[in-house]
């Protein structure tokens, strides 16, 4: 799917699809690209993950923190099904890592890092919006953090990752939004309908 370079597919961004076509070409007319792919993927999860331990634990610590993630099942067993959720794991911790650095040092490098790694988990799932909403509560109520919003470099941060994603937004109108259509769907599917004792009304959960 990825092979088109489209910048947007039926269901997700096209980040994840990107990635599997360029990989894909490394190995012709074999998967053995795509799942080492897959598995650097993991890697790189799990050295965020790493990082962002050793400024709050101790080094083994922060090492058996990133070890234990092998027993998630989309790290272990599934770790060759690559998906876009497994890419989204990635930008994810690439996120939390370059805000907590950003935090600590105010180098211009991470704030980058952070537009970066937000734009880039918006063209591989919107669930990227799950993360950045306690995130930004985060520099709002606490004290430390919430002097970034007096300094430039968090609205160079605020600026990047919305122009990464723009090329994929301006692709979703004239598809009618289908992304959006696809995970509407996908949760409405997941509704059941419940009806508790003495209740005579239909409760969705």
């Amino acid at each position: 799917m990825g092979h088109q370079w489209q910048l947007g597919y039926h269901k997700h961004p096209p980040l994840a699809a990107w990635l599997a076509a360029g990989f894909h070409e490394l190995t012709p007319n074999s998967l053995i690209g795509v799942y080492v792919l897959s598995y650097l993927t993991i890697a790189f999860t799990l050295w965020c993950v790493w990082r962002v331990a050793q400024d709050i634990l101790s080094p083994r610590l922060a090492l058996i923190s990133a070890l234990c993630l092998e027993g998630y099942l989309l790290f272990s067993f599934e770790g060759a099904d690559y998906s876009n959720t497994l890419v989204l794991s990635a930008t994810w911790m690439a996120t939390i890592l370059s805000l907590q650095q950003a935090l600590k040092t105010n180098a211009l490098r991470w704030w980058l890092l952070l537009g970066v790694s937000v734009g880039l988990s918006a063209l591989t799932k919107y669930q990227i919006a799950l993360l950045m909403a306690p995130l930004i509560a985060f520099t709002i109520v606490e004290p430390h953090a919430r002097v970034i919003w007096r300094s430039k470099e968090i609205y160079i941060a605020a600026g990047i990752a919305p122009l990464i994603f723009l090329p994929h937004l301006m692709w979703m109108r004239p598809t009618n939004f289908i992304t959006v259509k696809y995970a509407l769907d996908r949760a409405a599917g997941y509704q059941h309908l419940v009806r508790p004792p003495g209740l005579s009304g239909r409760v969705f959960v």
